[in-house]
Order: C-alpha cells, then sequence, then structure tokens
C-alpha cells in the first residue's frame, strides 16, 4: 500500500465547489464507478462521499477533465441474486443521498440518478437494478 498525495475527500470538494461543470464531471465520475460495482454484483458497504478522495494534483484539472478519483474503505461483499443486489443498492443510495444532502441539489441528484441508469444498463443485472432501484 503506497502513500496517498494531498487530498481532499469528495464531501469537501463539493461543499467548497460552485462552478457547474465541474460539480457534474465530478459526480458522473461517481456514478460510473457506483455503476461498475453494482452492475457487476458488488456492494460496496460504506458508500458515501467521504470514502472518495480527489487529490490535489486533480483539483488544478480543467472542469471538463477526467477527475482522478481513490476510493477507501473498500468493504465490498457480492450480491448473489440480482433482489439481494437491488436491496443493497437502494441502501448505498439511501445512504449517499443522506450523507450528502447538504450539499448536493435535487437537480443535481436527478441528473446523478439518470447517469447512473446509464451506466448500469450495460449489463442484465445493472439494467434490473437501473429500473427498479435508481429514482
Amino acid at each position: 500500500m503506497g502513500a496517498l498525495p494531498p487530498h481532499d475527500t469528495l464531501r469537501v470538494v463539493l461543499r467548497r465547489t460552485t462552478e457547474k461543470t465541474r460539480r457534474t464531471v465530478l459526480l458522473d465520475r461517481i456514478a460510473r464507478d457506483i455503476a461498475a460495482l453494482y452492475r457487476n454484483g458488488y456492494h460496496h458497504k460504506d458508500c458515501h462521499l467521504e470514502n472518495v478522495l480527489l487529490t490535489h494534483a486533480s483539483e488544478a484539472m480543467p472542469a471538463t477533465s477526467e477527475p482522478e478519483l481513490v476510493w477507501v474503505d473498500n468493504d465490498l461483499r457480492y450480491s448473489r441474486s440480482a433482489d439481494r443486489g437491488r436491496q443493497r443498492l437502494d441502501a448505498s443510495l439511501r445512504q449517499l443521498a443522506f450523507t450528502s444532502r447538504n450539499f448536493i441539489s435535487t437537480s443535481e441528484w436527478h441528473q446523478f440518478a439518470d447517469r447512473l441508469s446509464d451506466y448500469l444498463s450495460v449489463t442484465d443485472l445493472g439494467r434490473v437494478l437501473a429500473a427498479t432501484s435508481v429514482p
């Protein structure tokens, strides 16, 4: 395990970032990362933005560049059934919404949900999860 460069949690970054394009890029990346886990049957047991880091080197990036995110506290579990995957995605989305309620707007949540559905829908399991779990 290597040392991390200087960083902030994504929660801190989103609390202080007002630039809309940058926020959209970051939330899109989170949607893509979460979808990659769940469409492949995995569950992140502590899914919130304090467990996502953005390095200071990445903070200087232009708003349209790909963010460099580092997920930490990765306690993953495999879901053997679509129903169990749905329950677990529901729980993760509730946790993510609750812990981010003061710094992610309703319109950003709608955009996040749309992107999450798009990213989930590339596998059979993901299509089921997108249809049943994403608001």
